[in-house]
């Protein structure tokens, strides 16, 4: 119909101005604040990225990630915004005087790249931040889990020092299981989940249960969008 119509033809033009945008750095990174739930502290920043375009406004963030795989161009992207967010990270720990942890979203198709780990390896000599203090979110990793390059290129950023994290994570200890076959460090419980755990019992043991087993299995635990005191409680225990 003409409005799927409209939509594709809006699509289509942001996808055909991507590689332009990309060059010419209109798209920007904001860092969310990641806190230490045990002490309260700042203890790291998310990196958001946003697209700011001249005669569209504001772009969904939904819409980024999913035209530049696309079309071609999301291990350009990804690379320009690890190099982008690094750089603003060492900045940021200049000005605060602490070494925070930073964490960077990329894509399955990233870490299938031939070309990824080295350009990374390369990003992050120019910037001058530790590995150490770097976090890869794997965006869809359920799609990897069987693929026998993503394990060995994840391994790979493993041995140079960087956290791998898991950020797609919805369904309980079983989608768990079967992450324990993925090289990775971070669990991370996405916004939407966390968001019903108080009218909802069901989801409250399930949670609960995937942070024990994530820890028995010695893994860091991410909770995004605490709103309530309630919420906090549950996911500190």
């Amino acid at each position: 119909d003409s409005q799927s119509q409209t939509k594709d033809d809006y699509l289509l033009n942001l996808a055909s101005h991507m590689s332009d945008a990309i060059d010419n750095d209109e798209f920007e990174i904001f860092h969310q604040p990641q806190i230490d739930l045990k002490t309260l502290r700042v203890c790291g920043s998310e990196c958001l990225l946003r697209w700011h375009h001249k005669k569209n406004g504001l772009i969904n963030p939904e819409h980024i990630i999913g035209l530049a795989e696309d079309v071609g161009l999301i291990n350009r992207l990804t690379l320009w915004v690890i190099k982008t967010s690094l750089t603003q990270h060492k900045e940021v720990c200049e000005q605060v005087g602490q070494n925070l942890m930073v964490s960077i979203n990329i894509s399955p198709k990233d870490i299938l790249s031939q070309q990824f780990i080295g350009a990374v390896i390369e990003i992050i000599e120019q910037a001058e931040v530790a590995s150490e203090k770097i976090i890869l979110e794997i965006n869809q990793a359920a799609s990897i889990i069987n693929n026998q390059d993503a394990l060995a290129a994840m391994e790979q950023l493993s041995e140079i020092g960087i956290t791998v994290s898991v950020d797609d994570f919805y369904s309980g200890y079983t989608t768990l299981a079967n992450y324990k076959t993925l090289p990775f460090h971070e669990l991370k419980i996405e916004g939407q989940f966390v968001e019903g755990l108080s009218g909802n019992a069901r989801r409250k043991s399930i949670t609960e249960t995937t942070i024990k087993m994530a820890k028995s299995l010695s893994l860091e635990v991410v909770a995004e969008g605490i709103n309530s005191q309630w919420e906090q409680d549950t996911l500190i225990k």
